[in-house]
């Protein structure tokens, strides 16, 4: 505890002092500052300035005004000071004028537990002293430690009387308006009125404050020059000093509150405070007394300024609640609270504002906004149930927003953000508490009832924001999940309006899960049901696969492969066929298109067999497309791979298709009319064995002749190979004269030496030759090539009875250019076998008058042909 007193006055002898004056009269023993410049100033004081030609008297000295002053001091000492105009010094009646006495109590700031006014006429400060104490010549004695008692003219209840006087109530709020503008207008309030009144004002002016508050406001009852005093209230006279009514008023430097000369500055205190305290004043002083204990105990409050008004909303706000607040008041309550509440104030304000979130979900946005922030700020003191309430506030929040039918995008935008940032202040996801089973009714019914398309694409863009955020797993996106269902009221709704909106809202959704397959599927899937329950056509479903498989044709295979599982789980085989014909029909590149196909031939049809039962077909039927139209774009090594393969799948999965026939054709043209390698042998076996049992066609064209080559090879009987053919082939035979002349040599030469192996009568060279369709020239190849092959035989053996049998089938068959034909073949051989050979030809066509002149003819070429040949031989050998 820190308490003391000092006494300035003339005197004969200081405590510290050798001579007489005015000077330090004495100060308790443990006072260390009586010499500090700041103390020394409490001992100032000028009296009133007498009129001219007025001389002091001790009359007028004795009614010159005193002056009541506080301050604090430096190091947080409060000091109270009592001036005193005494007239003469120590001397007595023989002195000089102009002696006064000061009187100061200087403690601590917690030792001072009295508004400083009640302190005025306290018997603790002296106004006089005895002519033997000043005029004694010894040194004084120090003073004792003061005791603080109060004074017996100021006191609350005084006070109030004295304010219920007339107007003084309104007088009053002014002043006290003043005082909290003092920090940002550094106006002083001047008061000149009664002596007594000047101190009744004060203290009003004190007890509107808390006294902790009220002991930061210096004043002083009578100040000669306001303009130089360190005091924020200052009590005048109104004559004999520099204050001026007229010029503190109009140089708007001070707030003037002149009584005696009727004279006020504008001021207007307008702010619910000032009823609080005309109420309280007028009715029940206790209520400011507990607003007092509020700001003390409960804020951090200390500095007097206008938001002292603001600390009353607060207060208010705790007593009475929110219903009567409008949004300027609770954000002076709110700037307040955030400067100065303490924790525990902020939970208790905050637990106010949770139990009366029905009154705050009836005020407007902003306002309802701005209160939930507040909030959150001490979202750490809040309780677990507490925040619960919070986020069914904000949740039916932004459901009245979608249900609100006034507002604009924009601003439906700009404020659903707003909330949003409140929210994730919580770690709270608005679409997440807004689905979930308490709140979702809710919001299903302001979609059921008709909201705006622009809400619902921003409800549809939101909740799949949430859910690629969050990375929801696809089983939340179920119907009978939180988020999975509340698409179902979006899709209904949309489609309530027209079917048009619905098919919109259903691309608008399936759009927004593109970045992920299993999403998108599950949602497709979901919105199927939905469409089902609404009734609609097969179109409309269809629309929906059609731009699901858009939207995942294109997607990694890994993708495709995830999405083709979920369906085959669920025997969803169509619409696995629908995805893949959809991607092979988008797909330009021949080669991606058998990578599809392949992987649904190979892998799906080994995982679900059902599924390759019921669509192993149209999963071929669809390559086969695509197969048609792009097969073009590959290049022939390519190509033919391509060819063979399909055709291998076709016979493998015994697939009769009218693209086989192109197959066949590809890959026999692909294959030379000549003897075949094993491999290509086994090619032509099967595709013989494809058109006959599988394709149920009659073998014709290349096909046919490879076969007729290949029985012959076999050695199959002539009759059996002519069963053979009549059954499966071709009506007309295999047609040698489509392949062109090159080709026709070739085969002859592959088939011939097998016929020929055969030696064959002349009716059964009948029945090979009606194997084939030939042309003419066909027809000359064929018995020429047949020549030549028996030349050769003749050359190495005796074989004129074989050639007999075919030249008499050729004779009967043939013309006589083919008879030329032959005897040209012929002139090969030497005299003697030529000799030989006509012999013999002429002993087996003895009985046969025709078959002899054909031969003479023959025989006549050869030797005219070897004849003509010798000549010219023998032309080139002279010329050597």
């Amino acid at each position: 505890m820190t308490k003391h007193q000092i006494i300035y006055t003339s005197c004969k002898r200081g405590i510290d002092g050798i001579n007489d004056g005015q000077q330090v009269y004495s100060y308790d023993k443990n006072f260390k500052k009586s010499k500090d410049e700041e103390v020394k100033r409490l001992f100032t004081y000028q009296l009133p300035s007498l009129e001219a030609g007025v001389v002091m008297t001790e009359e007028i000295a004795s009614k010159m005004p005193s002056s009541f002053s506080y301050k604090m001091l430096a190091d947080n000492m409060c000091s109270i000071t009592q001036n005193t105009y005494l007239g003469r010094d120590y001397m007595g009646s023989t002195g000089r004028f102009g002696n006064h006495l000061s009187h100061s109590i200087i403690c601590g700031n917690e030792d001072l537990k009295l508004y400083p006014s009640e302190l005025y006429g306290s018997h603790v400060l002296r106004k006089s002293m005895p002519y033997d104490e000043v005029n004694n010549p010894e040194k004084p004695d120090y003073l004792p430690e003061p005791i603080l008692e109060r004074g017996n003219i100021v006191d609350i209840d005084r006070v109030i009387s004295f304010l219920e006087s007339g107007e003084n109530l309104e007088y009053y709020k002014k002043m006290v308006y003043a005082a909290l503008k003092f920090e940002k207008d550094k106006k002083r309030i001047v008061i000149c009125d009664g002596k007594e009144n000047i101190i009744m004002w004060i203290a009003a002016i004190h007890y509107s404050l808390p006294l902790e508050i009220a002991k930061a406001v210096n004043f002083t009852t009578y100040e000669f020059d306001p303009e130089l005093s360190s005091s924020q209230i200052c009590g005048v006279k109104s004559k004999g000093t520099k204050y001026n009514y007229n010029e503190y008023i109009s140089s708007g430097r001070y707030y003037v509150f002149d009584f005696l000369n009727f004279q006020m500055s504008d001021i207007n205190p307008d702010h619910d405070f000032f009823n609080f305290i005309d109420t309280a004043i007028s009715f029940s002083y206790d209520s400011l007394v507990d607003f007092h204990k509020f700001i003390s105990e409960k804020t951090k409050y200390k500095n007097l300024n206008e938001e002292y008004c603001s600390g009353y909303y607060l207060y208010e706000l705790l007593l009475d609640g929110i219903e009567d607040f409008d949004e300027n008041k609770f954000n002076e309550a709110r700037v307040f609270s955030e400067k100065y509440a303490t924790d525990d104030l902020n939970e208790e304000v905050v637990g106010k504002l949770i139990s009366e979130t029905d009154i705050i979900g009836n005020f407007n946005n902003e306002f309802a906004l701005t209160i939930i922030r507040y909030m959150l700020q001490f979202n750490e003191k809040i309780s677990k149930e507490d925040k619960e309430i919070l986020k069914e506030m904000i949740v039916q929040r932004i459901i009245s927003l979608f249900d609100d039918e006034s507002i604009e995008e924009d601003s439906f935008i700009d404020l659903y953000n707003s909330i949003d940032k409140i929210a994730q202040a919580i770690d709270m996801s608005i679409i997440e508490e807004m689905v979930n089973m308490k709140n979702r009714e809710s919001l299903v019914n302001v979609i059921e009832e008709g909201i705006s398309k622009w809400k619902i694409d921003f409800l549809i863009e939101n909740l799949s924001k949430n859910i690629k955020e969050k990375k929801l797993s696809t089983e939340d996106l179920f119907a009978d999940k939180s988020i999975g269902y509340i698409y179902i009221p979006i899709i209904k709704s949309m489609y309530s309006t027209s079917r048009q909106n619905g098919n919109k809202a259903v691309k608008t959704i399936l759009d927004k899960f593109e970045f992920n397959s299993l999403y998108l599927l599950t949602m497709t899937l979901n919105i199927e049901i939905v469409l089902d329950e609404i009734g609609l056509e097969d179109s409309d479903k269809k629309q929906l696969w059609d731009h699901f498989n858009h939207l995942t044709s294109k997607n990694p295979i890994e993708d495709i492969s995830l999405i083709n599982s979920f369906l085959n789980k669920y025997n969803r085989y169509e619409e696995m066929y629908y995805l893949y014909q959809y991607r092979i029909a988008n797909e330009k590149d021949l080669k991606e298109i058998r990578k599809i196909f392949i992987d649904t031939l190979e892998g799906w049809f080994s995982k679900s067999k059902d599924y390759e039962k019921d669509f192993a077909l149209k999963v071929v039927a669809t390559y086969v497309k695509a197969h048609k139209e792009k097969l073009d774009s590959l290049a022939k090594e390519e190509k033919d791979k391509y060819v063979k393969e399909l055709f291998s799948i076709f016979i493998e999965r015994k697939i009769k298709d009218e693209y086989a026939d192109f197959l066949i054709e590809h890959i026999s043209k692909g294959i030379a009319l000549e003897k075949s390698s094993p491999e290509n042998k086994k090619l032509i076996m099967e595709m013989l064995k494809y058109q006959h049992e599988i394709n149920s066609k009659k073998i014709d064209g290349k096909l046919l002749l490879f076969y007729i080559a290949i029985l012959l090879e076999e050695k199959v009987k002539i009759e059996n190979i002519m069963e053979t053919i009549r059954l499966y082939g071709d009506e007309e035979g295999a047609k040698l004269e489509k392949v062109g002349e090159k080709l026709s040599f070739s085969y002859f030469k592959w088939i011939v030496p097998e016929i020929l192996r055969r030696k064959p009568k002349s009716h059964e060279w009948e029945s090979i030759y009606g194997l084939f369709t030939m042309s003419k020239k066909s027809q000359e190849d064929f018995f020429e090539y047949c020549n030549q092959e028996y030349l050769e035989k003749i050359k190495q053996s005796n074989t004129y009875k074989e050639l007999s049998e075919f030249l008499k089938f050729m004779f009967e068959n043939g013309d006589s250019k083919d008879i030329k034909n032959a005897g040209k073949v012929f002139c090969k051989l030497n005299k003697k076998d030529l000799e030989d050979m006509d012999k013999k030809m002429k002993r087996y066509y003895k009985d046969d008058k025709d078959l002899l002149e054909d031969w003479e003819e023959v025989r006549e070429v050869a030797e005219s042909t070897s004849s003509v040949i010798q000549s010219i031989s023998g032309i080139f050998k002279r010329r050597k």
